[in-house]
């Protein structure tokens, strides 16, 4: 035999080795594909789903605690400041209750801001007049009837 010569049947096998290499490498690059967009998938769906139930629920969970207010109890006390004009500089909401930080003009918009939030709410607690710089404001805690 010639140096550097190979027979044909031997350069065929290699070939077919060669082939089922490289188709058996595509399979498994191919399988791993699958797998990892599944992954991908999965969890872009998973979030989706959370996103949804909360969505759905709509109450806003309270400090960890198991007291909540639905957003229709919300939207009521909204509604209740805007019919009112009460200038309202914060609301917090712990527990039960409502906090609202009330900006007033003299005593007589104090009362008149106090019997509001007695006709509307349970008023639990409010505080005298405070002035902040040249503000004047109050702080009421109050609690919503049948929520």
């Amino acid at each position: 035999m010639k140096e550097g010569y190979y027979p044909q049947w031997y350069i065929e096998s290699l070939r077919y080795i060669y082939k089922k290499n490289i188709i058996r490498t595509l399979i498994y690059f191919s399988i791993l594909f699958i797998i990892i967009s599944m992954g991908i998938l999965g969890n872009h769906y998973k979030r989706l789903n959370i996103v949804g139930k909360v969505q759905y629920n709509k109450n806003i969970e309270l400090n960890n605690d198991r007291k909540s207010i639905t957003t229709f109890a919300y939207n009521y006390i909204y509604e209740i400041i805007s019919k009112e004009d009460l200038e309202i500089n914060s609301m917090n909401i712990d527990d039960n209750n409502i906090g609202f930080n009330i900006k007033i003009k003299d005593k007589e918009d104090y009362s008149m801001c106090i019997k509001i939030l007695e006709e509307k709410f349970s008023i639990v607690e409010v505080s005298s007049i405070l002035q902040e710089k040249e503000e004047l404001y109050f702080t009421a805690k109050v609690k919503i009837d049948g929520y």
